[in-house]
Order: C-alpha cells, then structure tokens, then sequence
C-alpha cells in the first residue's frame, strides 16, 4: 500500500479523509457534517477515489512534528508539508520517497 506522509494541518487533513480507509471515524464524521449542504460525502469520496486508482487506498500518516517526519520517512512513498522545511538530512532518511508536494504559496 503506498504511504504518503502529511504535515498535520487542518487543510492537508482532507488527504486522509480522502485517501485512506483507516481513517479515523470522527473525523469522517467531522468532514461529513462540514459538507452536508454542498455534497453527498459518500458517493463523492467513491467517485473521487475512482479517479485515483494508483493512490486509492493509501496509508496517511499525519506529521505533527520533525520527530514524527524522521519517523515516517523510510516507508514514505509521498510527503505533503506546508510549513516544515525538507533538507539533504531529511532525505537521507527515505528509501522509497517519490514525490514531495509543498502546499501553499511560499516555496522558501
């Protein structure tokens, strides 16, 4: 199953609502309530996940700090940060690392 690493922020959490069916009830049903005026949660998570057949499903680790980063890393197919910094030492770490997507709008 494909890892993907996600810094722990409340925008990049919809990675693991979307992606990974381990995640955690309460949080379904959070993301549920949040978007029960706009969509039918159910069959757009269904029809989004068709779409992605090579990521879906997917282990989502949620990233809280560099400790949980360097843990995460040699299992690591895909990192999402928006915020945490990847360098040389970082990717030292990462046997089977593909993609690094920074979210946001400053890439420094």
């Amino acid at each position: 199953m494909t890892v993907i690493a996600v810094e722990d922020d409340k925008v990049l959490r919809f990675l693991q609502i979307l992606l990974d069916p381990q995640t955690p009830a309460e949080r379904m049903r959070v993301f549920a309530d949040y978007v029960a005026h706009d969509i039918n949660q159910d069959r757009w998570l269904t029809d989004a996940r068709a779409r992605v057949p090579g990521v879906y499903p997917a282990s989502v680790r949620l990233l809280k700090d560099r400790s949980d980063l360097h843990a995460a890393l040699p299992e690591t197919d895909a990192l999402v940060v928006e915020s945490m910094t990847i360098g040389e030492a970082d990717l030292a770490l990462t046997t089977r690392l593909k993609l690094i997507h920074k979210f946001g709008t400053r890439a420094e």
